[in-house]
């Protein structure tokens, strides 16, 4: 319920129109007012209130002054009795509701079972949904004990069904593999013993030769299990992602004691997902390795460079005489200025030798990235090879996935070149820069290196698979374009179209577009030229527009009274105490639920340590500094981060905190504004092909910062 109330809230749900005050009748004192205020919460709610405090005072003020009673008296209606009884027998009558039974119940357990506990197994949502459709059937609810038991029984018989069919889907042989991953083995580098299950729960780490086989390794290992891809494919994806997270935080043990039937359940959701995030992950390691093998190259021969210009002392002094003249004399000609120090010819002479020295870095760096290939990157080309499979609808991209196929034929052959026999595609796979090293000239038919045009494939192999031209079965994020579309698509393309306010037509589409961009464009080269604030600058990559900074806006001048008066109240308080002081108010951390089905711990050691973790990983000063022994070490916190803290909760509580401060702040002071702003800016995940698409160092990837 709101705890503010403008006048016009309460005009639209708390006014007594005619027809009510009809029903209320002679009725006098307390029970007119309680009476008006139990008619006026049904309407609102589609249900009673639970006592007087589940009406806020405003709404008892509002009322009580219509029905001409003094609103102090509300806090003497009584709760019980012939009288309550009749009052709400009344108010169900004149609304055409009616007493909920047993029958009722059921319906409303088999309901939600059916259609609500695929998506929704949130208890607060579920009693919220409960209550609307009590309210569509004009069925007085039940009490809240009630129908907290309803949901209960019917999550507890959705999860049977579903894991009973769940394992009738699933062979005998398959089921055998997954209980074998959960068998203790005695590891192979110490005497400790291990399961196949924690092994296949580590993450590889960072990108590298080493990362690619362990996630190569770790895939296999998922699919001799068996399972289709698509087995859950008719189950809705958060069902799927619950049990999958479920079997994430669990030990082996405790998998082990599971009854069959939730044991395979859990086991399967997770192998998919598990799948999934190998796939995707290996596919990330094989586009930032490719990545990195360019860079590294380019790194040495950049560093070499720069110890021979070191060693060109002649040329720096000539440049640092040049550069000095300019500054004291930044209005003089280039006559005037520049020939005294280094004559016409000596910069010509200067320009030639470096442009050949530009082109002949490439080459060295084209150089270096073979060999590095050659004697370390290259080793990972099997491994990915035989794990990804690869797909593409697009004819234009074709030729890579041709390329890929002969490497992988000849993968085992040995030679510096590819026999004779095998044709290999050039177009649309090599570019010009790299064609000269791909295709030696001696001899005819010519010859193909092998080294260079399998690197030539690798790099052609990353552009595609950053914008999803090519994609990759069995993965998330690199999955098949075509699945992101709506199920119905090719039926409702048109309305869909129309949603979006796009054409159907696609060169209408492309010539909107163009039309749009070049207005655009037009409209830039005519303004820049008088904006002083934006230039285009030049950098070793090319050229940039470069925007000056906003002047930051003055402060408000009640800002600096605001912080002064909050130093005075709360001088020394520290954020933890405020992070405390807010879950005291408003409970977030009860949105940090376990992912297992249940849990004993004390409720006061966990929210303790739910908000010693929360704070060591909101302030980045990391789990580990914020035990504090006996109480919480730091295989305490570890446990709480592992097992309570997702991303799912952490929206809920974050959305909780939101929702408690836009409730409770007076809009006299702050307005009516629904929305706030924040300084720090968000990335959003985008493809290459997004124009607005970055490379954040900080965010670690590529998207769109807003």
């Amino acid at each position: 319920m709101k705890t503010n109330w403008t006048t016009e809230d309460l005009a639209a749900s708390w006014l007594v129109l005619p027809e009510d005050q009809k029903l209320i009748g002679k009725k006098q004192g307390v029970t007119r007012l309680g009476f008006a205020l139990m008619l006026k919460f049904f309407q609102f709610k589609g249900r009673f209130p639970s006592g007087s405090h589940s009406i806020p005072m405003e709404a008892v003020q509002f009322v009580a002054q219509q029905v001409r009673i003094d609103p102090g008296t509300w806090k003497d209606y009584p709760w019980q009795g012939r009288s309550w009884e009749r009052h709400r027998a009344s108010i169900r009558k004149h609304l055409g509701f009616r007493e909920a039974t047993i029958s009722d119940a059921e319906a409303l357990q088999a309901w939600l079972v059916a259609e609500i506990l695929e998506v929704e197994t949130r208890m607060d949502r579920l009693k919220e949904t409960v209550l609307e459709r009590c309210r569509k059937l004009l069925i007085e609810p039940p009490a809240d004990e009630q129908i907290r038991r309803l949901i209960v029984s019917a999550l507890q018989e959705h999860e049977t069904r579903f894991c009973k069919d769940i394992l009738q889907s699933l062979a005998c042989a398959v089921l055998k593999r997954m209980d074998a991953l959960l068998e203790v083995k005695p590891s192979e580098e110490d005497e400790a013993e291990g399961t196949a299950w924690q092994s296949l729960k580590a993450d590889p780490g960072k990108a590298g030769l080493n990362s690619v086989k362990q996630a190569a390794f770790r895939l296999k290992l998922v699919r001799q299990i068996g399972l289709p891809v698509d087995f859950f494919k008719s189950v809705s994806p958060k069902l799927a992602e619950r049990y999958a997270k479920r079997a994430a935080v669990e030990e082996p043990f405790e998998l082990r004691r599971h009854a069959k039937p939730l044991r395979a359940t859990l086991l399967a959701a997770y192998l998919q997902r598990r799948s999934e995030e190998l796939t995707d992950h290996l596919v990330d390691l094989l586009v930032e390795t490719i990545h990195k093998m360019g860079k590294k190259a380019e790194a040495r021969i950049e560093a070499s460079e720069d110890e021979t210009i070191q060693k060109a002392s002649g040329k720096l002094k000539k440049l640092y005489r040049m550069a000095k003249a300019c500054v004291h004399t930044p209005k003089g000609t280039v006559e005037e200025v520049i020939f005294p120090e280094a004559s016409e010819k000596w910069l010509r002479t200067f320009i030639r030798e470096v442009e050949r020295g530009a082109v002949y870095n490439k080459g060295k760096v084209r150089a270096s990235l073979q060999r590095s290939y050659r004697f370390h990157y290259r080793r990972m080309l099997p491994e990915l090879l035989n794990v990804l499979e690869l797909r593409c609808t697009n004819a234009k991209h074709q030729p890579v996935l041709q390329a890929l196929k002969i490497i992988r034929s000849n993968l085992k052959c040995k030679g510096r070149t590819y026999p004779k026999a095998v044709q290999v595609p050039l177009k649309g796979v090599v570019s010009a820069d790299w064609l000269p090293l791909v295709v030696e000239s001696e001899g005819k038919p010519f010859k193909i290196n092998r080294v260079a045009y399998e690197i030539c494939v690798l790099k052609a192999l990353r552009e595609r698979l950053r914008c999803r031209e090519i994609w990759v079965i069995g993965s998330r994020r690199y999955r098949d374009p075509e699945e992101d579309l709506p199920q119905d698509f090719e039926e409702r393309k048109a309305s869909y179209y129309a949603d979006l306010g796009v054409a159907l037509d696609p060169k209408a589409f492309t010539a909107a577009l163009r039309e749009e961009v070049t207005r655009h464009l037009r409209m830039l080269d005519s303004q820049m030229p008088s904006d002083s604030k934006v230039r285009i600058v030049r950098n070793k990559n090319g050229s940039r527009i470069l925007i000056s900074p906003f002047k930051p806006q003055a402060d408000p001048e009640n800002l600096a009274l605001l912080k002064q008066e909050l130093n005075f109240r709360w001088a020394g308080t520290s954020l933890l105490d405020v992070l405390k002081e807010t879950d005291l108010r408003v409970n977030f951390t009860h949105c940090l639920k376990s992912g297992t089905e249940r849990f004993h711990m004390d409720k006061a050691a966990l929210r303790r340590r739910l908000l010693l973790c929360l704070y060591g990983l909101g302030t980045n000063t990391e789990i580990k500094s914020m035990e504090s022994r006996p109480a919480d070490d730091y295989k305490d916190l570890l446990y709480i981060r592992r097992r309570f803290i997702s991303i799912e909760g952490l929206r809920q509580a974050i959305s909780k905190v939101v929702d408690a401060t836009l409730a409770v702040r007076l809009p006299r002071i702050w307005g009516e504004a629904t929305t706030s702003c924040a300084s720090d800016s968000k990335q959003f995940g985008a493809w290459d092909q997004n124009l607005l698409t970055e490379w954040h160092l900080r965010y670690g990837g590529r998207g769109v910062m807003v």
